[in-house]
């Protein structure tokens, strides 16, 4: 993921939010948004099964 990137955006929005143009806004975010979603999913899921690893290697500890 291009973090870097995604925080840049998010201070320019925010900073310059009167000056952003929708358009382009809506083309990043259709074009953008769904694949951030998914890695998003992807290391949630992936730090709930570690978690959830952990305790039950606690309980059997």
């Amino acid at each position: 993921m291009a973090w870097p990137q995604i925080r840049g955006f998010r201070n320019v929005f925010v900073h310059q939010c009167f000056g952003v143009d929708a358009d382009i806004v809506r083309g990043l975010v259709e074009a953008h948004l769904p694949p951030l979603a998914e890695a998003l999913r992807g290391n949630v899921t992936a730090e709930l099964i570690s978690l959830r690893l952990a305790a039950v290697k606690m309980r059997h500890d």
